[in-house]
């Protein structure tokens, strides 16, 4: 039993009731820096500030229970470094069945929650640009609004609520439904990532505006699209400006002519 004690690869430790060190494995010694053989420890007292209510509130759910699992927190190794452990214990009893230690096994889980942190700093920082962009953007499964940002609602007048209960044919003239559906079987199928169509989208009150869509393909490991997400330009008052444009000049050339 010591054998296979020692030569756990996991840190693994035994405690008693009041959080000291009864033995702890070679694993256990180098991870926390500590050697209960040469000083006393206190596993209380290497728990992280912030996690001090948290494992109070642990420890009591495994003296009611008898097992604790996924416990995860931050510590204090003996030379100041802060590091997430996910730890599973159990009691250990008496031959009276009396509670007198608590057994563990600890996992580092530091590397796995710097990623998850820098995962949410990411999607956070992603959601800024996509919600302050000056672009509409959709985002659809096989034409159905799943997620819209604020700029895309404000251009049509709906509620990104009110948007997700919709599938793009309903906010689009129907003269451009045809060539867009082309586009997407195309895309389907894999002929083609992403295209660009100029069309009409219809507003809450009844009118109109004129867009640049730029719809790209989000596929998954096998290559199948998944998702489609669009990036819409408002170029009514372009097109309207052109317009005028044109009216002039062929207002002047037939002056000219004239």
């Amino acid at each position: 039993l010591d054998g296979v004690f020692i030569n756990i690869i996991d840190p693994y430790v035994v405690m008693d009731l009041k959080f000291n060190v009864i033995n702890m494995n070679h694993s256990a010694k180098e991870f926390l820096g500590y050697d209960h053989s040469m000083e006393n420890l206190n596993l209380a007292k290497i728990v992280h500030r912030d996690f001090i209510t948290y494992t109070a509130e642990s420890f009591k759910s495994l003296i009611e229970v008898g097992t604790l699992k996924n416990y995860r927190a931050k510590i204090l190794t003996k030379d100041k470094t802060e590091k997430w452990v996910q730890i599973n214990s159990s009691l250990v009893y008496n031959s009276a069945r009396e509670a007198i230690a608590a057994q563990g096994i600890v996992r580092d889980i530091t590397q796995e929650m710097e990623i998850k942190q820098l995962l949410s700093e990411q999607k956070k920082q992603l959601n800024t640009i996509v919600e302050n962009s000056p672009l509409g953007i959709v985002l659809t499964i096989e034409g159905k609004i799943i997620r819209a940002n604020n700029t895309f609602s404000q251009l049509l007048g709906y509620s990104e609520n009110e948007l997700i209960q919709l599938n793009v044919r309903d906010i689009s003239a129907p003269e451009d439904i045809a060539i867009s559906d082309e586009q997407i079987i195309k895309m389907n199928k894999g002929e083609l990532d992403k295209f660009s169509i100029i069309k009409r989208y219809f507003k809450k009150d009844g009118g109109f505006l004129l867009a640049r869509t730029l719809v790209s393909a989000v596929k998954d490991d096998t290559g199948k699209v998944d998702y489609q997400v669009a990036l819409v330009e408002d170029i009514t008052r372009e097109r309207e400006s052109e317009e005028r444009i044109k009216k002039s000049e062929s207002r002047l050339t037939t002056l000219i002519s004239n």
